[in-house]
C-alpha cells in the first residue's frame, strides 16, 4: 500500500489487509506516532513500518494482530532538520501476544525503561529478534528472550549493557548469530555459551578458548574493542570461519601458523598483528585498497600484484611505509598519479632510505616520473604499462645499485624497456654513457592530444658507440634526421649468436619481424614467442636449437613467413590456425630430420619420433660413424678367420672337409631333382 492509501485507511476500515509495507515513506514527523488502529488489521502478516520517522509511544494496540508473522518498526531515518524523532516503548506486554511472530525488528525505538518481563512461552515461532541501538542497560534473566529456545539471531548491538554477560544466554541452544557489539560488556566467556552448539556468527566479545567447538562459526567479528589477552590457537580448528576481524584491540602475543592453518575458507581477515613481510600475489583482495595494510607501518616486503584491485591510489598508501625495502602493487587496475618526489614530498617520507625494489607496473598510474629518487639501494623499478608522462630524468643511470634497468654510477645499464607509455622529450641522452646497454626499447610511446609527448630530435651518433647493444626498438615516435653511417659499429649485432633464446623477448610485443639465422643458439623455442601477435615474420633458421616446435606459434595470426629450417627440431608440427596458410610450408622445416605430421613426409607413429633430441650436429656425424664401424668390424672378422686357417692345420683340414661333403651333397640334390624333372617331361 502506498502513503496515499494509508490515509485513505484512517477514513474506512481496511480491516482485510494481510500484507502492509510502508518502508522510507515519510507518513511520521513531529509528534506523529504510529496510528494505533491499525491493530484493527487482524488479518495482518506482515507489517513494515521502518524509517519513517514516526515520533512517541509504540501502541500496545499491536498486540491485537495475532496473526503477524513479521514486525518491523525500525525508526533509523536521516533527517537534516535538526530535529531527531523518537519512537519509544515503556511496556512491550503485548508483545507475547504475537504466537506466530517469526522476525521482530525494534531497532532505535529507545526500549531503555523497558523492565516489563516478557511472557516466553507463547513466542514459540520467534525466529530473528534485532533491538539494535535502544539504550539498553540492563539484561537480566527475568525481562528477555533467553529462555526463547527457538531464535537463531540475536542482535544486541550498541546499546548501554555494563558488566558480564547472563548465563542465560546458553539456555538459546538455537543461536546461531549473536551480535553484542558497542557495548561495555567485561565478561563475554560465559561458560554457558558452549551449549551454543549451532553458532555461525559471533560478533564482538572475547574468544573464549573452547570457540572450536562452535563448528558451525563462519564470522567473527571483534573489532574496535578493549579485547586484550592472546588470541587462541583453537581459533584455527574453524574450518568453516570465512570471517576473521580482530583489528584494533589490544591483543598481545603472536600470530602463528596454527591460528591459520585449519582456516580453509577464510575470505576476510583482519588481524591487530604488526607484520614484517606480506606476501599475497593472486589472493583476490576486492576492488579497494584493503584497509588493514594501513596499520601496517613496520611492514619491510609488501606484494598485494594481481589482487583485483581497481581503485585509486590511496593519500595514505605512500606515507604509512617507511621501511619498506620491498613493494609490489603491480599488475591491479589501480589509477592516480605518481608523487613528484619520492623522497622529498610528504606523501613518501623516509621512504628513499629502505626502498630496494618497487613495481607498479601494469596499473592505469599516470603524471610524469619523480623529479628525483635517491634511494640508494633501488635495485628494482619497474613503471612499465602505465600512462606516465614527461621526459626520462637524468637520475636513471646515478643510482648505484638499480638493475632492470640495471644501472650503477659506472652506468652498467643492461636493459632499458620503458615501451608504451607517454614519454616525451628529447632522446634520451643520459643513455649515451651506459656503454654495456644491452635492449634499448623506447617504442610506442603514443601521444594523447599534443603531438608532443613523443621521444623527438636524432639518434645521437655516440649511441652508436653501444657496443654490447643488441636490440634497438625506436618505433612510433617522432625521431627525425638520418640514420647514422656508425650504425656499422654495433658489432653486437652482427656477431654469431650462441646460448638459448632468452624469455625476454617476448617482451617486445610491437616486434614484427625476427631473424637471428645463421648462428648459434641451442636450447628450446621459447613457448611465450607466441605471444608476439604482431610478429608477420620468424626466422631461426639455421641454428642448433632441439625439443618441439611450441604449439603456441599457431596462434599467432599475422605470421605470413615462418623459416625453422636446419635444427635438430622433433616431435609433431603444430598445425591450425595461420601455420596453415604459410606458402610452401613444407621449406619451413626442411633439415629437421625428426619432425613428423605435415607438411612433411615422416609419419608420426614411430614411437622414437617424439623422444628424440639432438644436440649441435650430432645426428650426421652418428651415421658417419655407423659405417665407419661397420667396415672396419668386417675387416678385422676376415683377418682372424685367415690368420687362424693359416697356424691351425687341424683347422684348415676340417674346414675344407667340411666344405668337401657340403659340394658333395649339393651336386647330389642337384642331381636327383634333374632326373625327376626329365622323367615328367618324357
Amino acid at each position: 500500500m502506498s502513503g496515499s492509501s494509508v490515509r485513505l485507511c484512517w477514513q474506512w476500515p481496511c480491516t482485510d489487509i494481510v500484507f502492509l509495507y510502508q518502508s522510507g515513506n515519510h507518513l511520521g514527523g513531529v509528534g506523529i506516532p504510529i496510528p494505533s488502529f491499525l491493530g484493527s488489521f487482524r488479518r495482518l502478516i506482515y507489517l513494515n513500518l521502518s524509517c519513517m520517522d514516526f515520533d512517541g509511544m509504540v501502541p500496545p494496540q499491536l498486540g491485537n494482530l495475532s496473526k503477524l508473522q513479521y514486525l518491523d518498526l525500525d525508526n533509523t531515518y536521516y533527517d537534516y532538520s535538526g530535529y531527531d524523532n523518537v519512537l519509544q516503548s515503556e511496556d512491550l506486554s503485548w508483545l507475547p501476544r504475537l504466537p506466530f511472530l517469526r522476525a521482530l525488528h525494534l531497532r532505535r525505538c529507545k526500549l531503555v525503561f523497558t523492565y516489563t518481563p516478557l511472557v516466553h512461552r507463547n513466542l514459540t515461532s520467534l525466529k530473528m529478534v534485532d533491538l539494535t541501538s535502544n539504550m539498553i542497560a540492563n539484561l537480566n534473566p527475568a525481562y528477555w528472550f533467553w529462555d526463547a529456545d527457538t531464535i537463531r539471531h540475536l542482535d544486541l548491538s550498541y546499546n548501554w549493557v555494563v558488566g558480564p554477560l547472563p548465563d542465560a544466554v546458553g539456555n538459546m541452544t538455537s543461536l546461531e548469530v549473536l551480535h553484542l557489539g558497542g557495548n561495555q560488556l567485561s565478561d563475554m566467556k560465559a561458560k554457558t555459551l558452549k551449549n551454543l552448539c549451532n553458532m555461525r556468527e559471533f560478533i564482538d566479545g572475547g574468544i573464549p578458548n573452547w570457540i572450536n567447538q562452535w563448528t558451525n562459526l563462519s564470522i567473527i567479528q571483534l573489532s574496535a574493542n578493549r579485547l586484550v589477552g592472546s588470541v587462541p590457537l583453537e581459533i584455527g580448528m574453524l574450518s568453516k570461519l570465512s570471517h576473521l576481524h580482530l583489528d584494533y584491540n589490544q591483543f598481545n602475543g603472536s600470530i602463528l601458523e596454527e591460528h591459520l592453518a585449519g582456516l580453509v575458507n577464510l575470505k576476510e581477515l583482519d588481524f591487530p598483528f604488526k607484520l614484517k613481510l606480506a606476501y599475497f600475489p593472486g589472493c583476490k583482495m576486492g576492488h579497494q585498497f584493503p584497509l588493514w595494510i594501513q596499520g601496517q607501518r613496520d611492514v619491510s616486503f609488501l606484494d598485494i600484484s594481481d589482487a583485483g584491485i581497481v581503485d585509486y591510489l590511496p593519500e595514505w598508501y605512500w606515507s604509512v611505509f617507511s621501511n619498506v625495502e620491498y613493494l609490489n602493487i603491480s599488475c591491479n587496475q589501480i589509477s592516480g598519479r605518481l608523487p613528484r618526489s619520492l623522497d622529498l614530498c610528504r606523501t613518501l617520507p623516509q621512504l628513499h632510505k629502505h626502498l630496494v625494489e618497487l613495481d607498479i607496473s601494469k596499473n592505469s598510474l599516470s603524471g610524469p616520473l619523480p623529479r628525483k629518487i635517491i634511494a640508494q639501494n633501488l635495485t628494482d623499478l619497474l613503471l612499465s604499462d602505465n600512462c606516465i608522462s614527461g621526459a626520462i630524468p637524468s637520475y636513471i643511470c646515478q643510482l648505484p645499485f638499480l638493475s632492470l634497468p640495471l644501472c650503477s654510477k659506472q652506468s652498467f645499464i643492461s636493459a632499458l624497456i620503458l615501451y608504451d607509455n607517454l614519454l616525451s622529450g628529447k632522446f634520451p641522452s643520459v643513455l649515451q654513457s651506459c656503454p654495456d646497454l644491452i635492449l634499448l626499447d623506447l617504442a610506442d610511446n603514443k601521444y594523447i592530444g599534443d603531438p608532443i609527448n613523443m621521444f623527438s630530435g636524432s639518434i645521437p651518433v655516440k649511441l652508436m658507440e653501444l657496443g654490447y647493444l643488441q636490440f634497438l626498438d625506436l618505433a612510433y615516435n617522432r625521431i627525425s634526421g638520418s640514420i647514422p653511417h656508425s650504425l656499422a659499429n654495433l658489432k653486437a649485432m652482427t656477431q654469431d649468436q650462441v646460448g638459448k633464446i632468452p624469455d625476454e623477448i617476448t617482451y617486445l610485443v610491437g616486434l614484427m619481424g625476427l631473424n637471428i639465422s645463421h648462428n648459434q643458439l641451442s636450447g628450446e623455442i621459447p613457448v611465450k614467442l607466441g605471444q608476439l601477435q604482431s610478429m608477420e615474420s620468424l626466422d631461426l633458421s639455421w641454428n642448433e636449437l632441439s625439443g618441439e616446435i611450441p604449439s603456441s606459434l599457431s596462434g599467432m595470426t599475422m605470421l605470413s613467413k615462418l623459416n625453422l629450417s636446419y635444427n635438430n627440431l622433433s616431435g609433431r608440427i603444430p598445425s591450425g590456425n595461420q601455420l596453415q596458410t604459410l606458402t610452401d610450408p613444407a621449406s619451413s622445416y626442411i633439415g629437421n630430420n625428426y619432425l613428423c605430421g605435415p607438411p612433411v613426409s615422416r609419419n608420426c607413429s614411430a614411437p622414437e619420433v617424439a623422444g628424440r633430441h639432438h644436440d649441435g650436429h650430432q645426428s650426421d656425424s652418428d651415421v658417419r660413424y655407423f659405417y665407419v664401424g661397420m667396415a672396419v668390424g668386417f675387416v678385422l672378422g676376415l683377418w682372424v678367420v685367415f690368420v687362424a686357417f693359416l697356424f691351425a692345420r687341424t683347422w684348415r683340414a676340417a674346414y675344407f672337409q667340411m666344405f668337401d661333403n657340403l659340394l658333395c651333397g649339393l651336386e647330389i640334390s642337384v642331381a636327383a631333382s634333374f632326373r625327376r624333372c626329365l622323367g615328367k617331361l618324357y
